[in-house]
């Protein structure tokens, strides 16, 4: 370059760069201006940003761009692999899951609000329900047909509450 410097650089005011700039060594920002917005705070970048190696963040992290998301490929935060979150997670809008969801908290229930699964609204299931605990709680509507499997034992419990609308075989 037109200027090298073999010793340290000491510069009291701005510095303009008008080509590229390459930092061979660690290089380390000490403002410590807060960002309020993508174009605030002690370091600001107009264009993108690549990092290839690990980024740790000591603060809160927010994402202004307002992408939706149709696929697992859009939206305005796209995670190419896994995801591990150590607190809690609220999702605001609609949520689309691609795979199987398993909910390893192993809380039990006998009673509405409680349990490793919550819903306050209706649950549709568009195939197939298998319950392997009891089922608590009261049917809304009368159930037209039930079939069981396997013979029931001294073990099972059936609770018919209408005799006159019921068949048993």
């Amino acid at each position: 370059g037109a200027l090298i410097v073999e010793g340290g650089v000491g510069i009291g005011g701005s510095l303009n760069v008008g080509g590229e700039f390459s930092v061979n060594g660690g290089f380390s920002i000490l403002a410590t201006d807060a960002s309020t917005s993508c174009s605030t705070g002690s370091l600001s970048i107009a264009g993108g940003m690549g990092i290839c190696g690990n980024m740790n963040v000591g603060g809160p992290v927010r994402i202004y761009d307002t992408t939706p998301t149709t696929s697992t490929d859009t939206g305005s935060l796209v995670v190419d692999g896994g995801l591990g979150i150590g607190d809690g997670l609220t999702i605001g809008g609609q949520s689309t899951l691609k795979g199987s969801v398993y909910i390893e908290d192993t809380t039990e229930t006998t009673t509405g609000g409680v349990g490793a699964l919550v819903v306050e609204g209706g649950v549709s299931v568009g195939n197939n329900l298998y319950v392997s605990g009891t089922i608590f709680g009261s049917v809304g509507y009368k159930v037209e047909n039930i079939s069981v499997p396997t013979t029931l034992s001294d073990q099972d419990i059936v609770n018919v509450t209408s005799l006159t609308d019921t068949t048993i075989t």
